[in-house]
């Protein structure tokens, strides 16, 4: 297949995919997915290791850089916090129960909170019906 003029960026992306144009409403969602994961890609450790690599950093110093920023005292992200609940849960016979305490305690639990949108992500807010109807 090749790519066409008359589809969008998401549109084609689906096209050289599946073989067929998406639906409108699966092309939107896409879209929107689309650029949701280009600004999470503009984490600052990321764009450190971009950088590093764009001024002529071999990959262990551009790893270095990003490596650097997410282990500063203000990291950004939950990757820490997500792989410390794996740790402390164990086993997924124990999921529900752990996830029950922590709610009773009004404890948060990483990787379904925002460190920022402490009432919630507006992302969320544009995306949500689009992928339910997907």
């Amino acid at each position: 297949l090749a790519p066409r003029d008359d589809l969008s960026f998401a549109g084609n992306l689906w096209w050289l995919i599946h073989g067929r144009e998406p639906a409108a409403h699966i092309e939107r969602a896409l879209d929107m997915l689309l650029v949701i994961g280009a600004d999470h890609g503009l984490a600052p450790a990321t764009v450190a290791v971009r950088l590093a690599a764009a001024a002529g950093a071999d990959f262990p110093a551009a790893l270095q850089a990003g490596t650097s920023l997410a282990m500063s005292r203000h990291p950004v992200g939950v990757a820490e916090a997500s792989l410390d609940l794996l740790h402390e849960v164990k086993t997924p016979a124990r999921a529900k129960a752990w996830v029950e305490q922590r709610l009773e305690q009004h404890a948060g639990l990483p990787g379904f909170e925002h460190r920022i949108y402490r009432v919630g992500d507006p992302r969320t807010d544009v995306t949500a019906a689009l992928c339910k109807r997907v």
